[in-house]
């Protein structure tokens, strides 16, 4: 039923960046992963401490679809350096400096209405920045492994061009 949570296990997490990190889910059931179009995203429901009820989450899949984890890369939100007192993202805070390997959290199955059609034959064009970019690498990824033959243009910026 895709409406229901299903647990994962964080199998492993790669840091890509000072303020962001990948995380690979597994299915806790040693079951298939559910498909999902490059672009789409992960239903997460997370279970956070101190916090009274869950928290719901949803982060975009960070790869193309394989039959292996999926790959959520979460940037941590810190507090505005000009405004301390806004509290910094708390579910990225949890991905950053709680969870970790062989934890688990809750997700449905992917979905999302922004995604990269494979079968179309058009000119791609992708713009992104930041971490706005994790979709754009699901559909720049699903679209090499389909081997398909399609005119892409790509601009990315970053804010302190590293």
């Amino acid at each position: 039923m895709a409406s229901s949570y299903r647990k994962f296990i964080v199998q492993s997490v790669v840091e890509e960046s000072e303020s962001a990190k990948s995380f690979m889910l597994v299915p806790s059931d040693g079951g298939k992963l559910n498909p999902f179009l490059p672009g789409q995203h992960l239903p997460l429901r997370l279970q956070i401490p101190g916090h009274a009820r869950p928290v719901i989450r949803c982060y975009t899949l960070s790869d193309c679809f394989h039959e292996r984890h999926y790959r959520l890369t979460i940037k941590k939100e810190s507090s505005p350096p000009n405004r301390p007192e806004i509290p910094p993202g708390q579910s990225s805070s949890y991905f950053h400096e709680t969870l970790r390997v062989g934890d688990c959290i809750e997700a449905r199955a992917p979905s999302g209405n922004f995604y990269l059609d494979l079968q179309q034959s058009h000119p791609i064009a992708l713009l992104a920045g930041g971490i706005g970019v994790t979709p754009m690498i699901s559909m720049i990824h699903g679209f090499w492994v389909s081997g398909r033959s399609r005119e892409v243009h790509f601009i990315f910026a970053l804010r302190h061009g590293g």
